[in-house]
Order: structure tokens, then C-alpha cells, then sequence
């Protein structure tokens, strides 16, 4: 709430439990959380905590970017180009986004963020371009995932298109969370609950309805990709299975006829026997040919689907970390949502949107075992 201050009063109630944020000739008037004045140990616990998380969080990404960036001959390929883009996301939020919040908690009552609007606009700004960007590289991580598999003759997204949409991303991230720079559609607010600054989502209700608008675009459109990929998967799964059975057929075929022609050959003379041989021996050389060229073949189709399969069921958990850990704090901070709550559990919903960026990487490094061979081998860790 803010009550601007006129030369000779002051309209405040209820001071016991506000506080107050000068800056110039406006006065903020902030409700106070009993939590808030808990004690020494929530205020530790809430710093070891979120330190905790700013180490993961930078540790893996860094970790991971050092991993991609070593086979360079990979670099340009859009699948890696866009856990790039998610990667240095989560890096960012786990280093400038979270820092500010970790330093606004570490100085208490000489909190730098309610004392200087410049660097709360600042904060305001990357707390709101980073989860932008994560939940836009995400969706297209599903839209390049299903186009590569269910449609893998139609080059619909190019290397050029990536990195355009790359870029688009990221101009239209920034352009909405600068919005409030400028007081255009919402404005930069500092909350002592959460212990940083972010754009305001009640007054007026423009981030209420584009959280919507994310969420009705986001989920069904990500389902319907990695449904149709799983289909597709399983049906490719389903040829190979088919044609293994049909080439299993083919061999006990071939096996018969060729005890067969060997039985009844022991009846001729020993010269009949020997052409005969040397004719099988032929033959059986000619018709495995391409049966072992099949079986290269297959044994190829099947890595690959098997490649597919892990990067297909990564890139949905790591969709699904993003909305389970973004949606608590998107639900609870819009307009349509009214409830006050305690200081406790916005810390709560706070940190567990900010965990999002320990999740993305640690899902990347389990599916992906060339990447994980290389961090292995960068901090010299052998099984």
C-alpha cells in the first residue's frame, strides 16, 4: 500500500505492524509478517537454504555448459543450441536473480534493495526476464522435439530459424519485464516476504492474465508434442519389433534349407559333394549380404530410438519441473488470488521456483551419458 506524504502529514494505521519505505516524497507502507520477527533461526535457515540452492544451481550449469562447449563439432545443432539458451537462463537466475535476494537477507535491516530504487528496478527486471525466457526455450524444446520426430522430412525449423527464434525470445522477455521499468502496465515493488523486487501483479492485472495466457498456451500445446512423439516412438518401436520377428523367421528358414541340401548330399560321390558345397557356401555369402546390411540397419534405427526416447522423456520432466516449481508462485502472486499468506510459505513458494534451476541441469546430465562422461571427466570423478 502506498499513501503519498504531503509538507505536514502523514496517513499511516495500524503502525505497529508496517513498516515504512521512503523513497523521495512517497511514502510505501508495507504490512509486516509476524514471521518476519521470528528470530535468528529462520532468518539463518532461509540464508543456508537459499545459498544452498545459488551453489547448486551455478555449479551444475557451469558444469554442464563446460560439457557442451567441449565438442564444438555439436555446437551448431538446434537441440544444443536451446539447452544452451536454458542453461546460461538458469545460470543468470542463479546468480544475479537469486544473489540479490541472498544479499537483501544476509544485510537485514540495512537492506540495499528498499533502499535504492535503482537497483530494485534492476532486480525487478531479471526476476522477471529469466523465468521468461526458461518457459519460452522450454515450449520450443517441445516444438523442435515433436517437428524432428513426427515430422522429420519437413525442415520446418532450420539452424538460421533457431537462432532467430533464440533471439526473439529473449527481445520479447525483455520487452515485457521492462515494461514496469517505465510504469507502463505494472510497476517495480519491493516485498519484504520474498526479499527482493518484482513487478507488481495486482495494479494493474497485466501479468495476471499473461500467466494465463502462458499457461493455456504452454500446456496443451507442449502435451500434444511430446504425445505425439511418444506415439510416434512407439510406433517406430513396433516396426523394428515386426521386422526382427520376420528376419528371425528368414534365419530358421535359411538354417532348414540348409541342413537339408547338406543331408542329401552325403548320398553323391565326392566331386558332386564338393561343387555342391562350394555352390551352398556361395550362396549363403551372397544372401548375407544384405541381411547383415539390414542388421546394421536396425541396429542403428534402434539406437537412435533409444537416443530419441531419453531426450524426448528429458525434455518433458524437465517441462514438468519447470510448471511444478513456477506454478505455486504464479498462482499465488496474480490478481485472481487474494489470500494473504504467511511469510513462511512465501519464502516456501519462492525457493521452490528457484530450485527450477538446479532441476534443469541434473535432468540434462541423467539422459544425456556423453555429457555426463565429459563432467566426469572435467572434475575427474571415475566410477
Amino acid at each position: 500500500m502506498t499513501i503519498h506524504r504531503g509538507d505536514d502529514e502523514l496517513i499511516s494505521t495500524n503502525e505497529s505492524r508496517l513498516t515504512t519505505i521512503v523513497w523521495g516524497d512517497t511514502t510505501e507502507i508495507t504490512p509486516v509478517d509476524p514471521w518476519s520477527h521470528s528470530g535468528t533461526l529462520v532468518k539463518v535457515l532461509e540464508i543456508l537454504s537459499l545459498s544452498f540452492i545459488i551453489l547448486n544451481g551455478t555449479i551444475w550449469n557451469i558444469l554442464v555448459l563446460v560439457a557442451i562447449l567441449k565438442r564444438k563439432t555439436r555446437l551448431n545443432g538446434i537441440h544444443t543450441m536451446l539447452i544452451i539458451n536454458l542453461c546460461v537462463t538458469d545460470l543468470g537466475m542463479s546468480t544475479v536473480g537469486m544473489g540479490f535476494t541472498l544479499f537483501d537477507l544476509i544485510l537485514g535491516q540495512k537492506a540495499y534493495l528498499q533502499a535504492s530504487p535503482v537497483l530494485c528496478h534492476i532486480n525487478g527486471f531479471l526476476v522477471a526476464v529469466f523465468p521468461a525466457v526458461n518457459v519460452q526455450t522450454v515450449a520450443t524444446i517441445a516444438a523442435h522435439r515433436y517437428l524432428l520426430i513426427c515430422h522429420p522430412h519437413h525442415k520446418i525449423l532450420t539452424k538460421q530459424r533457431a537462432r532467430l527464434g533464440i533471439l526473439l525470445i529473449w527481445v520479447v522477455s525483455s520487452t515485457v519485464a521492462g515494461l514496469p521499468l517505465f510504469d507502463v502496465v505494472s510497476h517495480i515493488s519491493y516485498s519484504s516476504a520474498v526479499h527482493h523486487c518484482h513487478p507488481d501483479f495486482h495494479d494493474p492485472c497485466f501479468y495476471g492474465y499473461l500467466c494465463m495466457a502462458v499457461y493455456a498456451v504452454t500446456l496443451p500445446v507442449s502435451a500434444f508434442c511430446y504425445g505425439s512423439i511418444m506415439r510416434s516412438l512407439f510406433a517406430i518401436k513396433e516396426t523394428i519389433n515386426l521386422h526382427n520377428q520376420r528376419r528371425n523367421v528368414d534365419h530358421t528358414l535359411d538354417s532348414v534349407a540348409q541342413d537339408d541340401l547338406a543331408s542329401s548330399t552325403t548320398h553323391c560321390s565326392g566331386e558332386v559333394m564338393t561343387i555342391q558345397s562350394v555352390t551352398v557356401t556361395q550362396g549363403g555369402t551372397n544372401s548375407d549380404i544384405p541381411s547383415t546390411t539390414r542388421c546394421r540397419r536396425v541396429r542403428r534405427r534402434k539406437k537412435r530410438l533409444a537416443a530419441d526416447k531419453r531426450i524426448a522423456v528429458a525434455s518433458g520432466l524437465i517441462l514438468l519441473t519447470t510448471l511444478i516449481c513456477w506454478s505455486p508462485f504464479a498462482i499465488t502472486n496474480v490478481c485472481f488470488f487474494e489470500a494473504e499468506l504467511q511469510h513462511g510459505w512465501s519464502v516456501l513458494i519462492m525457493w521452490l521456483a528457484y530450485t527450477n534451476s538446479v532441476f534443469d541441469p541434473i535432468i540434462y546430465v541423467y539422459f544425456n551419458k556423453k555429457v555426463a562422461t565429459r563432467i566426469r571427466s572435467t572434475i575427474r570423478i571415475k566410477r
